[in-house]
């Protein structure tokens, strides 16, 4: 299968592909999950966030009366939010003093996305006055200084991080499945890259081009993004080494290779930095980058829907990028992002969109791991820092502006791409991703929009589509 190949190990350090971590401990989670590997406390928690949350009132006279029992954490939550927002203390102290009753990082899935959630609201509470009344200075800094891990991961924890769910892998096969069909007979291959997985995708395609039936290209030149952003998985080996051992890979296979690397940030980059050549067909990759360049909107909808597409000057940062790409008339531009909408200037809704998204993590980590094992807790912290992003942080500082398939789909038609339908193949390797994996996983084909999405218990996490400009 296509997802699993052995060129994998030229990006890893111990030179073989680790073994799917999701079936380490399988006797010790046990515990942790009901029939499927699905968590029962999380299988609880999602019937109970269908409650609608607009049952909850907001109006500042009526909330220092709200009744605890019988609410849901996320309506707690979103009552904490818009008390902070209004900064009304003595609610925000109530619904705090509720959310610690039933949230604990050491809990069960739903407790431990509570209290992370908890925790984002209460580095956003400390810019209010009276913080001492309810939280211990430890539990809080300035929401400008929320620090993103400096962890660094070696190739071989890479591979290993990439085994461990679908949800990378996944966006992988998708890519490598359309780029592969734009780049049916033709020699001279470049593809620009700007994801976040620093070149692991690309030793399985290597191997897809050196067994075309008509033989491999006679050159294929891979451009990655060097300028990081400040969350995981950051790495720590060079990207020269990264393309050292891509190089060794192609060779090994046929493929003469050529690796370049920018080093702008990826706000300022233009069309000369991209060392363009005539010959070469190029294609595009966006993997969970790009949302990073959203600015925040002026009102509670997406920063799209307030936008003139037309002059580059009138465009957002990521818009302005986009167009970029457009104008560099690519033959496939393929986007794989995650499916939520955290890009609200209104943080009361950036909390109730995100936590009906963030608890999916929370929740898969549980069948993999038991409950005191240092990776998940590793992870989920790393996911805890997200939140804290999209919660806490305006402005600059705010690095993860999350936007809907619906968006997406909305803003790349907006810029004149047009999506492309997927091979009947790429369908099927997309399914063996997910089948390799727990219980739980799972795969809706989208035949109206031509997308692809990966599901967790039946929920949208990430999507996969390719694109063309159009006429």
């Amino acid at each position: 299968m296509r997802y699993a190949m052995q060129g994998e190990t030229y990006l890893s350090s111990t030179g073989t592909c680790s073994n799917r971590l999701q079936h380490v401990s399988s006797s010790n989670s046990e515990g942790l999950t009901h029939s499927g590997g699905t968590s029962s406390s999380m299988n609880n928690f999602s019937q109970q966030r269908q409650l609608s949350i607009g049952s909850v009132t907001t109006e500042s006279s009526e909330m220092s009366n709200f009744v605890v029992e019988g609410m849901t954490p996320e309506q707690l939550l979103v009552i904490c939010a818009t008390a902070i927002k209004q900064n009304d203390s003595s609610v925000v102290e109530k619904a705090v003093s509720a959310l610690k009753k039933v949230s604990s990082i050491q809990g069960e899935p739903s407790e431990r996305a509570t209290a992370y959630f908890l925790k984002a609201l209460l580095l956003r509470r400390s810019s209010m006055p009276d913080v001492s009344n309810f939280t211990s200075s430890s539990e809080t800094t300035n929401s400008d200084e929320v620090q993103w891990t400096e962890r660094r991961y070696s190739l071989t924890e890479l591979t290993r991080l990439v085994d461990l769910t679908p949800y990378f892998r996944f966006g992988y096969t998708a890519s490598n499945g359309a780029l592969l069909e734009a780049f049916e007979g033709v020699e001279q291959i470049h593809i620009l890259d700007f994801s976040t997985t620093h070149g692991m995708q690309w030793p399985t395609f290597i191997e897809a081009l050196s067994d075309r039936e008509h033989g491999p290209p006679s050159s294929f030149r891979l451009t990655l993004l060097s300028s990081s952003v400040p969350f995981p998985p950051r790495l720590q080996t060079t990207y020269e080494e990264v393309g050292q051992r891509l190089s060794k890979y192609a060779r090994l296979r046929n493929i003469p290779f050529d690796f370049d690397v920018l080093s702008q940030p990826l706000a300022n980059l233009s069309s000369s930095d991209l060392r363009l050549r005539e010959e070469e067909v190029l294609g595009v990759n966006l993997s969970l980058r790009i949302h990073h360049l959203s600015e925040e909107s002026t009102d509670e909808s997406s920063p799209r829907e307030s936008q003139q597409y037309g002059a580059p000057q009138s465009l957002c940062p990521g818009d302005k990028f986009l167009y970029l790409i457009r104008c560099l008339n690519p033959t496939v531009v393929t986007l794989y992002e995650e499916d939520c909408d955290t890009s609200s200037s209104c943080f009361v809704k950036r909390v109730e969109q995100s936590y009906a998204y963030e608890w999916m993590p929370f929740d898969f980590l549980a069948t993999i791991w038991p409950s005191e094992n240092s990776e998940r807790q590793e992870h989920e912290k790393n996911v805890g820092k997200k939140i804290e992003n999209i919660v806490a942080c305006e402005g600059l500082n705010r690095l993860n502006r999350l936007e809907s398939k619906k968006q997406w789909l909305r803003r790349m038609n907006k810029l004149r791409f047009r999506i492309q339908p997927v091979r009947e193949d790429v369908k099927s390797q997309l399914q063996d991703v997910v089948d390799h994996h727990n219980t739980g996983w799972g795969m809706k084909n989208d035949e109206e929009t031509n997308t692809q999405s990966l599901l967790w218990k039946g929920n949208p996490l990430t999507f996969s589509s390719s694109w063309v400009p159009a006429p």
